[in-house]
């Protein structure tokens, strides 16, 4: 058997984002399988010249040097030819897009292309105003087209939502699986640590990736409605702080913890009383499968959710609760925190059923080891 080299191409450097996603659970279940000799991780570099890092003897990182939409170019023969040149020797390649970009690397003549399509690419954050306009619907147009060829190239294809699946599905008759994110085992045995321990309870906390897709107004409003409670944010922020960031952090009980390792997420989620799942009503977040959702029901801790809608399905028996707008977010924090301790075995339930061990299995699985005849079926 031969060995394997699996090649990710990736938003964002391998270790650049203080968390982590969906794609490094790939990453580090493709490096876990004894089959495999290399991964090399691939991302669009904006800053400077070509990244190229050895993270260890099985991980290579390559920043390729793009210029605004240059990414999303259907030919690159340089891309290729480096790529080609990076490859040791016989070996099964396998070609992993977790981000729409670099199209041109489906021609390596690689043994299977995987589309894992997790967010709404095309889709800005925050609106745009004057030239920016134009540059972002270019911006846009070009992710499509380099989205559609990827597809067209790709032997399997995954979402994270149905919506993600229906918009893929809009332009292609290739069979979609969709897999919803997941939370990791060692949450179910995390205890509570004490980083929070001098902040008056009831906490109510949003612990993640501080983007400009969180909705930093609606926390605002929240802490301005329940002085009595302590809001904290736990998690990395980019250096153009997003809108409305700053403000918050004024509020008298509102408290700012920066990352942690993906480790310790557990022992600062088991201190909070409410978990927020706070995201913007924006085209982009209808299609998020948030992470938190399954991590803070792992460890039996009440959430509410809004501006993702792929989550509703999980408002029933009081397991999750998701807000329609500001009041109601309000008026069912209200609620929560007054019922906070009832329903945590359901809760804890629900999470199991949503393990990203499992998950990753089934990914890997269908990648690796289905049958060549499955390669390219059609939705029946």
């Amino acid at each position: 058997m031969l060995s394997e080299t699996h090649i990710i191409i990736a938003p964002t450097k391998y270790d650049d984002d203080g968390i982590k996603f969906r794609r490094h659970r790939i990453a580090d279940k493709l490096l876990s399988r004894s089959s495999t000799n290399k991964l090399i991780w691939i991302y669009p570099e904006k800053k400077q010249g070509l990244v190229l890092e050895n993270i260890d003897k099985n991980i290579t990182v390559v920043g390729w040097p793009v210029k605004f939409a240059e990414a999303y170019k259907l030919r690159s023969n340089s891309l290729l030819s480096y790529v080609r040149g990076k490859i040791d020797g016989d070996c099964d390649i396998y070609l992993w897009f977790t981000f729409p970009s670099f199209p041109s690397l489906c021609e390596l003549g690689v043994k299977k292309i995987v589309y894992d399509c997790s967010d709404n690419w095309d889709q800005p954050w925050e609106k745009f105003k004057g030239i920016k306009v134009l540059r972002e619907k270019f911006r846009a147009l070009s992710i499509r087209k380099a989205e559609e060829a990827i597809v067209a190239s790709s032997s399997h294809i995954f979402a994270t939502s149905n919506f993600l699946k229906n918009k893929i599905g809009s332009f292609s008759n290739k069979s979609i699986k969709v897999i919803e994110n997941g939370v990791d085992d060692f949450f179910f045995l995390a205890n509570p640590g004490t980083e929070l321990e001098n902040l008056p309870h009831p906490i109510v906390g949003f612990v993640g990736a501080l983007k400009k897709k969180i909705d930093f107004n609606l926390i605002r409003y929240l802490a301005n409605q329940n002085q009595e409670c302590s809001f904290v944010l736990v998690g990395p922020v980019s250096s153009d702080r997003p809108e409305h960031f700053n403000e918050l952090l004024n509020e008298k009980n509102v408290y700012y913890f920066k990352g942690v390792p993906t480790t310790k997420v557990p022992s600062i989620i088991a201190q909070l009383d409410v978990g927020l799942i706070p995201y913007k009503n924006i085209e982009y977040n209808k299609a998020v499968s948030p992470l938190k959702l399954f991590e803070y029901m792992a460890l039996g801790i009440p959430a509410i959710g809004y501006g993702v809608p792929e989550t509703i399905k999980y408002a029933k028996n009081n397991c999750y609760d998701y807000a329609k707008d500001y009041n109601d977010f309000n008026l069912k924090l209200k609620n929560v925190l007054e019922n906070r301790k009832t329903y945590t075995t359901e809760r804890i339930n629900l999470a199991k059923s949503h393990r990203w061990s499992n998950k990753l299995d089934l990914i890997v699985d269908e990648v690796i080891f289905n049958s060549e005849q499955n390669r390219n079926k059609t939705k029946k």
